[in-house]
């Protein structure tokens, strides 16, 4: 082998090494991110409005995604879904909140499914497990 098919093979050897190095460092800031989206939701049950930033950043980075990353695409799909139903939940428990009882009903049911809907997100995440089959 020539020196120059060495220096080429060096050469290639590098980028790949780059690429490598450069989407590994691209999935850690998803699963961070993941975990940053998660927090927002939980605080969002003490503040009410983390949980709109928490959305809009699954929105984003969802769509940033490639397409092979499915993993990823799951858990996002996954935190857009629980913060469209603790919003319907949300709006039917302040329409019926002159009932007394129903609207406190539907806040320990909007309570329960953020709080179920995260603890099993971040095992899947913990997991590298799919949250959707296809």
């Amino acid at each position: 082998m020539s020196d120059e098919s060495k220096e080429r093979e060096n050469k290639v050897d590098i980028f790949l090494s780059d690429v490598e190095e450069a989407l590994s460092k691209r999935l850690k800031s998803y699963r961070t991110w993941i975990h940053i989206i998660y927090v927002l939701y939980i605080l969002a049950l003490f503040n009410g409005i983390t949980a709109i930033i928490g959305v809009i950043i699954a929105y984003i980075l969802r769509a940033q995604l490639p397409p092979n990353e499915q993993i990823f695409r799951d858990q996002f799909t996954w935190q857009i879904r629980t913060f469209w139903g603790a919003f319907i939940l949300s709006i039917l428990a302040f329409i019926l909140f002159f009932t007394i009882i129903i609207p406190i009903i539907l806040l320990i049911i909007i309570v329960i499914w953020i709080v179920y809907r995260t603890v099993k997100g971040w095992i899947a995440l913990a997991n590298n497990q799919r949250l959707y089959s296809e």
